[in-house]
């Protein structure tokens, strides 16, 4: 018998005596549910492009009631953007400030989605990215200062934050 063959007899051997190939998610782990394997995604990182704003809502104004930007699950492995399951989720603090410094800050919103709904975008030099799309309806936040932080959740539970954000909610249109 080849060495080659008896490697791979022996491989096949070993994955029927771990219990074999288990289906989670779509994702085949050799021997091991999903849930058990740690995340290898390390860093969050996000992009608040200018034209950003958004409007939902099918009246068709001007207003906006959200937000797209753009989301890379940095990979330990690779080092750049990767496709990852698990779930992402959102949070939008109202900060209040008194002569240029932060007083307090309150959550006003929290939206996530599992990581399989979210668009992904064409692969760049930075890796595969996303491209979420933040619908906060019909909370007023026109003209306010908002801290973003997104949380990348593993399907295994860990979880990554990523630097929070400020931005600057344009105001209504009348």
């Amino acid at each position: 018998m080849s060495k080659a063959l008896h490697v791979a007899c022996v491989l096949l051997m070993l994955t029927a005596a771990s219990g074999g190939c288990n289906e989670q998610n779509g994702s085949f782990i050799l021997g091991r549910r999903n849930k058990s394997v740690p995340s290898d995604i390390f860093k969050v990182v996000c992009f608040y492009p200018p034209n950003m704003w958004r409007s939902f809502d099918q009246a068709g104004d001007r207003n906006i009631e959200g937000f797209t930007f753009i989301l890379y699950l940095i990979s330990a492995a690779t080092d750049r953007g990767a496709v990852a399951d698990g779930v992402i989720q959102v949070q939008l603090f109202d900060v209040v400030s008194k002569d240029e410094i932060q007083t307090s800050r309150k959550l006003v919103y929290e939206w996530s989605s599992p990581m399989s709904d979210i668009p992904q975008r064409n692969p760049t030099k930075l890796g595969h990215g996303y491209q979420p799309s933040i619908d906060w309806g019909t909370f007023d936040l026109f003209g306010k200062e908002l801290e973003v932080l997104v949380r990348y959740i593993a399907p295994n539970g860990s979880s990554v934050p990523s630097r929070t954000a400020t931005i600057h909610v344009p105001p209504r249109v009348l």
